[in-house]
């Protein structure tokens, strides 16, 4: 039985047309949607100088900001270097724990609006890798 078993993790790790079958398991991960929402206080920071920049799925930074004098809750979001605003309050808490916990959350921009000067110009998803 055993020769059997080798015969056949031999024969699936062959190359055969091409493939390079492989008999362990390969890890996946999926990204979990936590949220969508448009960025808060884009119009005080240097979104609109951005905005052209900007496209869908633009990867951006996420920083919980537990100083911030008005929401202990606060998230930063960035766009490379550039601070766009903020998660909105009411939809934060949650990502500014998991952010303070330690663990990477994936943010993607999924909407642009160049016409809109605020609220709704850029969206963003969050997303927890799992």
């Amino acid at each position: 039985m055993k020769s059997k078993r080798t015969f056949i993790k031999t024969i699936l790790g062959l190359p055969l047309l091409g493939f390079n079958y492989n008999v362990t398991a390969k890890q996946t991960t999926q990204l979990v949607l936590l949220n969508k929402c448009s960025i808060a206080g884009f119009q005080y920071y240097q979104g609109q100088k951005l905005i052209s920049k900007i496209n869908k799925k633009e990867t951006l930074i996420l920083i919980a900001e537990p100083e911030n004098q008005f929401d202990k809750y606060a998230v930063e979001v960035y766009y490379q270097a550039t601070k766009l605003g903020y998660i909105p309050r009411n939809e934060n808490k949650h990502i500014s724990r998991i952010l303070r916990a330690g663990v990477n959350l994936h943010a993607k921009v999924y909407a642009v609006d160049v016409n809109k000067k605020s609220w709704g110009a850029v969206e963003a998803a969050v997303y927890l890798q799992v």
